[in-house]
């Protein structure tokens, strides 16, 4: 039997076979998640991290208090709408790692250690800027200090010398244990706690474990540790002095046949001089935004601008969000009032007026950001306090949330979709005349309503002029097209341009957009992929065009209702007009 691919070298008669991979498929993305940048009290600064709780919020990134409340509830406030978040802590430059020495030092993360080792004076550090870190204290024992050590009840044998220094066939006394507490329960809340520990680690450079894994002490901290870096290796006061005659390797040498010095009595050192620095600045959330609007996943399909750092920041952080939304074109920003629009104002009026004023000083409006009027109470119940907070987490949550039950083209408002959750009030709820004056801006409403609860009235974008896209269900439908097409397109690059491939990327689009329409997703839609948009001309130059031409559903924006009297002598056929 002769394969098919091998058909233009054979003249005789055979048989030929062939086969065709016909598995290839599109599928819709994943589930949406968020974006969120905000002031936090521990966790790694200007790094991207995902959490999928509020659980994983206090672990990661602390407790709120008086200064972060409204960014820590925000953040946790979209979680309970879907499982999926991804957060950029920033930080003022006045935020520092607490250390073992007499200043704390500003390391914001693993590569900002990377950066700053070679300048490091202290011991240890907090692994991350905040007043958490001074809770923290290491302990630390070897060979010599081990029996009288508080901590020698943790571990099942005291430090000795390590499998790798076997070959030297003396004691070479490398290993140590390490403990890590929680002086004043910040972290645990039980003062004294053991937060983590680290058994038989090495004094040695090149040390390595049981299990031939490095357990050089500076490394495996450093690289496993939640709590702590390790600064400078340990030398003068903490070890025990030269002995004339005796010659003995510092921490952090190489093995050789020399043991390495002990400890000069366990070792019990408390972390000070942390700070959390305060709400970061203005920069810090413009320049956070402007990453996470950019970040390199699909799934991150809307970003919200929580209390934007602070109402003096309103402005400048909306329109940075709008900016890169509209140039980046794969998620959708969400907007808010100012707290102070609406939170202890001296009417509903003013509250209009207030929202109206700050929904003029955004100049990037368009359809890749939606604003709405909300600011709702939460309650605290790590500070027993009532707090307001933006709901843009909402009107982003109630999306999210549509999107991974039913389809990223259907509109998360309303009644049966837009109910908000954690809301122990409203602080500004417009009436119908509000309603159709904000509305007629594409501002959208957040109401309270007996028997419903609070919820989303409106899913507008702020698109300028009435089109397609002025619907948050249009606009989350097209980037979800666009990321399906791309998927597929992305397969012709370096091909020939010719009908077999055309017909390939027709047939990895149809099926999808089919399954789409299927799903009410649109009304209907039409590929393009022939000699017709691929000309000899676009061939030449080496591109490939594919047209996509959709029909969309559209949400429900008014239900006309009316109501007639009929004379009994009547059949309604004569009295029902159609259309």
């Amino acid at each position: 039997m002769i394969d098919k691919d091998e058909e233009h070298y054979m003249a005789s008669p055979g048989v030929y076979t062939s086969e065709t991979d016909l598995s290839q498929t599109l599928k819709a993305f994943g589930s949406t998640a968020g974006g969120f940048v905000g002031t936090f009290n521990w966790g790694p600064i200007e790094v991207n991290t995902i959490v999928s709780s509020e659980d994983d919020v206090v672990e990661y990134f602390g407790k709120p208090d008086d200064t972060n409340n409204v960014d820590w509830f925000s953040a946790t406030n979209f979680l309970k709408y879907t499982g999926s978040l991804t957060i950029r802590r920033v930080a003022s430059m006045n935020a520092l790692n607490a250390s073992s020495g007499v200043a704390g030092m500003l390391i914001k993360n693993k590569m900002g250690y990377d950066t700053a080792e070679s300048t490091l004076s202290e011991t240890f550090y907090a692994k991350y800027a905040s007043e958490l870190g001074n809770s923290i204290s290491v302990h630390v024992a070897d060979a010599a200090t081990y029996d009288a050590w508080d901590y020698s009840g943790e571990f099942d044998t005291a430090p000795g010398s390590s499998d790798s220094s076997s070959i030297y066939g003396l004691d070479i006394n490398d290993e140590m244990h390490v403990v890590v507490t929680d002086t004043y329960g910040k972290f645990s809340g039980v003062p004294g706690a053991i937060l983590e520990k680290f058994a038989y680690l090495s004094k040695a450079q090149d040390g390595t474990d049981t299990n031939g894994q490095a357990s050089f002490y500076k490394n495996v901290i450093n690289r496993k540790s939640a709590y702590i870096y390790v600064g400078i290796t340990f030398t003068g006061a903490d070890v025990v002095d030269d002995i004339v005659g005796v010659t003995t390797a510092a921490f952090g040498d190489k093995f050789t046949a020399t043991p390495y010095i002990s400890l000069d009595g366990a070792v019990k050192v408390q972390l000070s001089n942390g700070h959390n620095g305060g709400i970061a600045e203005k920069s810090d959330y413009v320049d956070g935004y402007t990453i996470m609007s950019n970040i390199d996943d699909n799934e991150v399909a809307v970003i919200f601008a929580g209390g934007c750092g602070g109402d003096m920041n309103h402005a400048d952080v909306c329109n940075a969000i709008g900016t890169e939304t509209k140039k980046n074109q794969r998620r959708v920003g969400f907007f808010s009032p100012k707290i102070s629009d609406v939170v202890g104002v001296s009417s509903d009026s003013a509250a209009f007026s207030n929202i109206i004023t700050t929904y003029e000083s955004i100049t990037e409006k368009h359809s890749f950001v939606s604003m709405a009027t909300g600011v709702k109470m939460v309650y605290d119940k790590y500070n027993d306090a009532y707090r307001w907070i933006p709901t843009n987490s909402d009107e982003a949550g109630v999306f999210a949330r549509v999107h991974n039950n039913e389809g990223k083209w259907v509109s998360g408002a309303g009644y049966n979709k837009g109910v908000y959750s954690n809301a122990k009030g409203l602080a500004y709820s417009p009436n119908e005349s509000h309603r159709s004056k904000l509305y007629a801006k594409n501002i959208n409403c957040v109401i309270q309503e007996n028997g419903a609860g609070i919820l989303l009235f409106g899913d507008k974008t702020l698109q300028g002029k009435n089109s397609t896209f002025s619907f948050l269900g249009t606009r989350f439908l097209f980037i979800e097209l666009r990321n399906i097409v791309a998927e597929a397109a992305k397969y012709t690059l370096f091909e020939f341009n010719d009908e077999f491939t055309q017909s390939q990327f027709r047939d990895l689009v149809i099926p999808t957009l089919r399954d789409i329409k299927g799903q009410r997703g649109v009304h209907n839609f039409l590929v393009v992929c022939d000699s017709t948009n691929n000309t000899p001309t676009v061939i030449q130059n080496g591109e490939f065009k594919g047209d996509v031409f959709i029909k969309p559903n559209y949400s429900i924006q008014q239900v006309l209702l009316s109501f007639a009297s009929v004379n009994r002598t009547l059949s309604f056929d004569e009295v029902v007009v159609k259309g």
